[in-house]
C-alpha cells in the first residue's frame, strides 16, 4: 500500500528512485508522481525538494502510518464557496483578452467571464501573460504573481511559443513546475494543449512530435491529479483530416477568432460552472434602487428589470420599450422592441430587439442616462447585463454593453465595454445561449457630468434576421 504520493521537483526525470532512508526501489512514472511506501522516505524526499501533496508539512508526513494511504495525503480541494477567484497564465492567447477599454472578443477569457457570469471574479489583474513569451519567460516573469494571487481556478496555456525552442524534457519540467506550484496552493488548473494553427504556424516534423508529447504529459498529469483538468480545445477547433485549425476559428494563422474564442471559453466555463456556486448579484427586485444610506450598493439604473412599456423610441424603432429607457435606431436596419418571458422566472421578461431589413453597421441602442447625484468622481462602479441572441440570417457586427463617462458638453471622457465588437469579426448565424456582459470595475473620472449606460446591436451589411434579448441590467458601486 502507498503511504503518500509525492511529485518530483523540476529536473528529476522519470525512472528508478531509491528510497533515501529505507533503500527501497521506487519508480517515477511519466506523470512524475512517486508512490512512496515508507514514511521516512517521504519525509526525506520532501526535505530534498519533492512536493508533498498540497502543502503537507514534514511533521504531518511523519505522523502517517506506513502501509496505507493516509487521508491527509490525499489531494485537498481549496474551499470554493462564494465567488471564485479565477485567473490565467500564458502567452498571447491569454494576454490578448484584455484591451484598454475592457475585454476583447477574440480572447477566450472574455467568454469565460460571460458564460460564468457572477459566479466568478476574473479581473484584468488576474491575467498573468505576455505576447511572444516562451514558457521559461512565463515562469520567471509571471508565475510568482500567479502563485501569490490566491486563485481558486487558473487557466494554464503556456506551451505554444516554446515548441522547437527547448527540449521536451525541459518543457515538461517547466509545465510541471507551473502546475505543481498552483495545485500545491489549492488552485484548480485547466490545462490547454498546443492549439491547432494554420499557415506559417503549422507544426510538422520534430515540432509536431514535441507538441504531441507535451499534450500527452498534460493529459496524464490531469488524470492523476484531481486538482487539474485537461481541456483539449483541439476537439473544438481542429480538422482531424489535416490537423489544421478549421476555417473561421482563427483571426490570423494562430490566434482565435471571435467564434473560436467563444467555443474555447464556453468549454472552459462548463468546467468551472460544475463547482462554482450559483452566485447572482444582478438586479433581482423592483425596489432594489440605490440609496446612499439605506442601500449603498443598490442599482443606479432606474428599472433595471427592463419592465413596462413606457419608454421612448427615437429614429424609427417600434414596439414596446421598457419604462425609463430610450431606444434609438434607424437607417436601413429595422428594429422592433418587444417583451419575452424569461423561462423559469415568474413575471420576469427580457426586452427583445428584433432586427431585420438590411444591415448597415448603424448602432441600434437601448440606453439610460444616470443621475449625477448618485455618484461622485472616484466612485468605483461595475455594469452588468444578461444577454442572449439568435441570428437566423445575415450576421451581427456588435452586441455589447458600453458605459460612457461624458463631460458637460457631452464629450466622451472614457469608455468601458464588454461585448462583441466590430473590430474582431462578425457573428454568423446561430444562437449564443445565455451569458452575462460585465465591465471591469471602473472609477468615475474627474469632470464627469453624465454617465450613460448603453446596450448595442449592430447589423453587418446585407439581409438580416436576428433577435437580441436583454434582461436584468445593473450599475452598482463596488
Amino acid at each position: 500500500m502507498t503511504a503518500v504520493i509525492l511529485r518530483a521537483p523540476a529536473g528529476v526525470m522519470p525512472g528508478p528512485i531509491t528510497g533515501p532512508v529505507s533503500g527501497l526501489s521506487y519508480t517515477l512514472g511519466d506523470d512524475r508522481l512517486l508512490d512512496v511506501a515508507h514514511v521516512a522516505d517521504a519525509v526525506a524526499l520532501f526535505g530534498a525538494g519533492w512536493i508533498a501533496p498540497y502543502g503537507r508539512t514534514p511533521e504531518v508526513l511523519a505522523q502517517m502510518t506506513p502501509g496505507r494511504v493516509d487521508v491527509l495525503a490525499l489531494p485537498q480541494v481549496r474551499s470554493m464557496s462564494g465567488v471564485l477567484n479565477v485567473g490565467a497564465i500564458g502567452h498571447s492567447f491569454v494576454a490578448n483578452a484584455v484591451h484598454a477599454n475592457g475585454w476583447a472578443n477574440n480572447g477566450y477569457l472574455s467568454w469565460i467571464r460571460r458564460y460564468c457570469g457572477g459566479r466568478i471574479n476574473l479581473p484584468a489583474s488576474n491575467v498573468f501573460a505576455g505576447g511572444g513569451l516562451k514558457q521559461h519567460d512565463i515562469i520567471a516573469t509571471h508565475l510568482p504573481a500567479a502563485l501569490a494571487a490566491g486563485l481558486d481556478v487558473c487557466i494554464v496555456d503556456t506551451l505554444r511559443n516554446s515548441i522547437g525552442h527547448d527540449t521536451t524534457a525541459n518543457l515538461i519540467a517547466g509545465l510541471a513546475e507551473i502546475l505543481d506550484g498552483l495545485t500545491a496552493r489549492g488552485t484548480f488548473c485547466i490545462v490547454h494543449p498546443v492549439a491547432a494553427a494554420s499557415g506559417g504556424y503549422i507544426l510538422s516534423g520534430d515540432n509536431l512530435l514535441q507538441a504531441c508529447a507535451l499534450e500527452r504529459f498534460a493529459a496524464s498529469y490531469c488524470r492523476s491529479n484531481p486538482k487539474a483538468s485537461f481541456a483539449n480545445i483541439n476537439l473544438l477547433i481542429a480538422d482531424f483530416a489535416s490537423g489544421l485549425a478549421l476555417g473561421g476559428m482563427l483571426s490570423d494563422d494562430l490566434h482565435p477568432s471571435v467564434i473560436g474564442a467563444r467555443l474555447i471559453g464556453y468549454a472552459d466555463a462548463q468546467i468551472i460552472n460544475q463547482f462554482a456556486a450559483p452566485i447572482d448579484d444582478r438586479h433581482t427586485l423592483p425596489g432594489d434602487l440605490y440609496d446612499a444610506g439605506k442601500n449603498p450598493h443598490g442599482n443606479l439604473l432606474v428599472n433595471g428589470l427592463l419592465a413596462g412599456t413606457g419608454g421612448v423610441e427615437q429614429g424609427g424603432p417600434t414596439g414596446e420599450t421598457p419604462t425609463n429607457w430610450l431606444v434609438q435606431g434607424g437607417s436601413s436596419t429595422t428594429l422592433a422592441m418587444s417583451k419575452v418571458a424569461v423561462a423559469g422566472r415568474t413575471n420576469l421578461s427580457s426586452t427583445r430587439m428584433t432586427l431585420g431589413g438590411t444591415g448597415d453597421n448603424v448602432q441600434q441602442m437601448l440606453y439610460q442616462q444616470i443621475d449625477d447625484g448618485k455618484y461622485d468622481a472616484g466612485d468605483v462602479l461595475r455594469a452588468e447585463v444578461e444577454a442572449e441572441w439568435t441570428i437566423t440570417a445575415g450576421s451581427l457586427a456588435e452586441i455589447s454593453l458600453t458605459m460612457l463617462a461624458m463631460d458637460s458638453s457631452f464629450g466622451v471622457i472614457r469608455t468601458w465595454v464588454d461585448g462583441v465588437n466590430t473590430g474582431a469579426g462578425y457573428l454568423p448565424a446561430g444562437a449564443s445561449g445565455p451569458l452575462c456582459f460585465r465591465t471591469e470595475d471602473f472609477a468615475v473620472p474627474a469632470g464627469t457630468a453624465y454617465l450613460i449606460y448603453r446596450l448595442h446591436a449592430v447589423a453587418a451589411a446585407g439581409a438580416l434576421a436576428a433577435t437580441v434579448d436583454w434582461s436584468r441590467a445593473s450599475l452598482r458601486k463596488v
